[in-house]
């Protein structure tokens, strides 16, 4: 889903220009930043719902199938890593440019949504070594992935940045649950 997100708004930068189409850009960012915020979803779906009118035609059919799926969805680790895995696959595949950086940063920002996965999880330390697993694997396959020196080191940033997160929301909840 977040593969065809990130699809759909590369689509909509070349046909309609990036200023044209920074509000859904912003609204998609933040939604992967943090899946469970309900007020970022609905926002999201509001954007794409505005956009499957402005658009029309495939991308407009897309936007609109974008909005139901997402007003669906909840998140999991399962889905998030799947999605993580083909948001560097997108990356790779996009020519250089504006299209490709913002592939770059939903990846990142999708990364850094793992620690709230951890933190929502009704078994957080479990929750907990997946996502660090996925973070980790990621690191190791970042190196061979047909990426520029600046575009590995920012994934390989951002990766850095959630296995930091995941590690603070632990550290967060075990002192929540101390004895007083």
């Amino acid at each position: 889903m977040s593969l065809n997100l990130v699809r759909l708004i590369a689509w909509l930068m070349r046909r309609h220009g990036k200023v044209a189409v920074a509000g859904l850009a912003m609204s998609a960012r933040a939604w992967l930043e943090d899946p469970s915020n309900e007020h970022k979803r609905q926002a999201l779906v509001t954007s794409l719902r505005d956009w499957s009118k402005k658009a029309g035609d495939g991308a407009g059919r897309s936007a609109a199938k974008l909005a139901r799926q997402i007003e669906r969805r909840r998140a999991n680790v399962g889905s998030w890593e799947r999605e993580l895995l083909s948001l560097r696959y997108e990356i790779v595949d996009l020519p250089a440019g504006a299209a490709r950086d913002a592939a770059l940063d939903a990846y990142s920002a999708h990364a850094a949504a793992g620690a709230r996965i951890v933190e929502v999880s009704a078994r957080p330390i479990k929750t907990r070594r997946r996502v660090l697993a996925a973070l980790a694997s990621e690191t190791a396959l970042l190196p061979g992935d047909d990426l520029n020196d600046v575009e590995r080191e920012r994934a390989l940033e951002a990766i850095e940045r959630a296995q930091v997160a995941c590690y603070r929301v632990s550290l967060a909840m075990a002192e929540a649950h101390q004895p007083s």
